[in-house]
């Protein structure tokens, strides 16, 4: 068994294919498209899904559709490039890249978009400048240092060279921007086929960025890029883009209607699937046969059914869900012959619990914490009753109603004489319906810490 899932393989040219589109979500693509298709003017769209739910791999499956349908666009990894202290440069550079691509380096289109580039650009770096002393000399000199000086006059007189020279640069500064605009909707418009006219600007992993970054790139699209032929689709996690913006300006602030100012539209992937399987459970079935774990007929294994139950329970992310696996993958690879069954299943619950329930699985390895105790903490309640468990209870009130529950509850007993008289006092039960043969929790335990994830 592999220790993490192999990297699903999506080119340019694969969309939504039949056996990599899991979850169905070609259909949503294609409305996505459409919108975007039959919608004159700017937009833009804001995809909002938490981290790690699969919003990079939806992206990369669209531009393959985006492909299809002969529609410009750029796809642009902020978390990468927010090194880069200035994100017009960044964006613009994406720009540059696709007309040279499209039309070579001597395309006079190309040295049209250069040339406004960078009238564009003076703009951006007059805007920076600040008339205070303090910002002019990084702090060496501030409004003090001439108190008393008889330095006061020039100061002022300073000033207002300062201010004079700002309002005459204004009405160029605008005609730069203006000119600017201008020639990138022109830019846009040379898409051909059912592309419309139009790029789409995907800007993806935003809410990963150092948050000045992040709302930089907001500014610039907002005061540079805000053009009838661009749509911007933003994949990114609302709440953390509206932490970055309470991380810049304070927590007093307003962030959701701050965000309103940027974005026209807001969605979210699609929570459910046509053939009725939970989204959690698709993803563990398509994971671990990406590990070469053996399957047969995995959706009828107890294994995968406390798995599936207990993902959508803890509503973990596909990214937890790997972590998750590979745990359990730790444990399994390092017994001659792997784990099934009862070892099995419990390998997996302690692989969730290390991941949703750090402090209480460090408890657990500690053999710190009671069966009562762990079933509270970890909310096992929300495996439901099965109906083989359930008609124990007929015959004894004390058994579990949940197998997983049940396992769990006898190996956690102090020690083997508690088990022994367990045993004695439920004679019609089957022992090996709670037993673990190959291992114990302690053990699972100290394997999944020697090889740390």
């Amino acid at each position: 068994m592999k220790l993490i899932p192999s990297p699903i393989q999506i080119t340019d040219e694969t969309g939504f294919s039949e056996d990599l589109d899991i979850f169905n979500r070609a259909p949503f693509g294609e409305s996505l498209y459409q919108l975007i298709n039959n919608t004159p003017g700017e937009m833009v769209i804001a995809l909002d899904a938490p981290w790690g739910s699969g919003k990079s791999t939806f992206i990369r499956m669209w531009i393959g559709l985006l492909h299809k349908k002969n529609m410009q666009h750029i796809y642009f990894d902020a978390f990468k490039n927010d090194y880069k202290s200035d994100p017009f440069l960044a964006i613009s550079s994406e720009i540059y890249e696709l007309i040279e691509e499209q039309e070579g380096s001597d395309s006079e289109r190309l040295n049209q978009f250069l040339e406004k580039s960078k009238s564009a650009c003076l703009v951006m770096a007059r805007a920076g400048v600040r008339m205070g002393l303090r910002a002019l000399t990084a702090g060496i000199i501030d409004d003090t240092t001439f108190e008393d000086s008889g330095a006061e006059e020039e100061s002022s007189a300073f000033a207002d060279s300062f201010i004079s020279d700002r309002l005459a640069k204004s009405k160029s500064e605008k005609k730069s921007i203006e000119d600017f605009k201008i020639c990138l909707n022109a830019i846009a418009k040379e898409g051909n086929g059912e592309g419309n006219g139009r790029l789409v600007f995907i800007i993806d992993e935003l809410d990963r960025c150092r948050p000045n970054y992040a709302l930089e790139v907001l500014e610039i699209i907002k005061h540079f890029y805000s053009v009838d032929s661009i749509t911007f689709v933003l994949v990114t996690n609302r709440r953390q883009l509206e932490k970055s913006i309470e991380c810049e300006y304070g927590y007093g602030i307003e962030a959701s209607e701050y965000l309103q100012k940027f974005v026209s539209i807001w969605t979210t992937l699609p929570r459910t699937i046509d053939d009725g399987k939970s989204i959690p459970g698709k993803y563990i079935v398509d994971c671990l046969k990406r590990m070469e774990f053996r399957l047969g007929n995995i959706e009828q294994d107890p294994i995968y059914t406390d798995l599936e139950e207990l993902a959508s329970g803890y509503q973990l992310s596909f990214r937890n869900l790997e972590r998750v696996l590979t745990n359990f993958a730790i444990v399994y690879n390092s017994f001659d012959g792997g784990l099934s069954g009862n070892d099995a299943q419990v390998a997996f619950y302690i692989s969730i619990v290390k991941v949703k329930f750090p402090k209480v699985y460090d408890k657990l390895a500690k053999n710190n914490i009671s069966y009562m105790s762990l079933k509270e903490e970890t909310r096992l309640d929300v495996l439901q009753p099965n109906f083989y468990w359930s008609r124990q209870t007929e015959i004894y009130s004390d058994i579990e109603t949940h197998q997983l529950r049940a396992i769990l509850r006898f190996n956690m007993f102090d020690n083997i004489g508690n088990q022994n008289s367990f045993a004695s006092t439920h004679p019609k039960f089957d022992m090996r319906n709670v037993k673990m043969e190959k291992t114990s929790i302690g053990d699972i335990c100290e394997r999944i810490d020697l090889f740390r994830v």
